[in-house]
Order: C-alpha cells, then structure tokens, then sequence
C-alpha cells in the first residue's frame, strides 16, 4: 500500500502529455486573410465587431437624441468601419478555409436569400476540414 503522505514524484524517463489549446484571437487573426479558424473564434470575433458596431451606432445616433450626425460623427465612423469590415472579411475568409474552400466565398453573401443563409450553415454550424488542408493546420485536435 502506498504512503498517503508521501511527496508525490514524477518520472523523468516519461514524456510530458500536453493538452492542445487553441490560440486566442489576437491581431494575426484578426487582420490577416491567411490560415484556418474554428466556428469557436469565428462567432467570437463576429460577435465582437457586431457589438462594436452597435456601440458606434449608438454613440453617433443614440446619445443626445440628434436627428442627423455631424460631419465629424460621420468621419469618426467611417474610420472605425474600415477596421471593423476588414476584420469581417477576414475572419469569414479563414472560416472558408478551415471548409477547405477559397476565402472568395464570402462574395456568396451577396446573393440574396440564398448567400447568407449559405454562409451561416456552412460557416456558422459547420465542423471545418479535419486536419490540415492547403490552407493550414486544423486548430482544433
């Protein structure tokens, strides 16, 4: 029977097990158009950019009640769409990659009807490719 108060050891001659992680969305995620993401990342980061863009809109629009923006609220605004579109772009088109299909697939969107239910299935409730494809290796083990 073993000691209970012993010290508990570890074998040296014996591998280490390490858990695989995914990464957390950090800049190279979010901006770059290359690589794969999971459905975890993707609806994280579109939820993200959805309740920034709220924020925006409820900031030019909401607070003092104003019937029209200004100039400036309108230039504000188009500077922090820029950012908020490419980020879009750019997730959905590695989300296309982890279905082992090209990013241009987001201009499936544009088809009425048919485009952003397409994408919300294939995207959105989808598993990706198991394993690595052309477009990199499956983040999720």
């Amino acid at each position: 029977m073993d000691n209970p108060y012993q010290t508990p050891g570890s074998d040296p001659t014996k591998p280490e097990i390490r858990i695989a992680h995914t990464k957390p969305p950090g800049l190279e995620t979010l901006f770059s158009f290359s690589g794969r993401v999971p459905r975890k990342v993707y609806w994280g980061a579109l939820l993200l950019v959805l309740f920034v863009w709220c924020a925006i809109l409820g900031t030019v629009f909401g607070i003092d009640g104003r019937q029209e923006p200004s100039t400036i609220d309108l230039l504000v605004m188009t500077v922090l769409f820029v950012p908020l579109i490419w980020i879009s772009l750019a997730i959905n088109a590695k989300r296309w990659h982890d279905c082992s299909r090209s990013g241009w697939m987001t201009l499936v969107g544009v088809i009425p009807l048919i485009g952003p239910l397409w994408i919300f299935i294939e995207c959105g409730c989808m598993r990706g490719t198991p394993g690595p494809n052309q477009y990199g290796p499956d983040s999720i083990k």
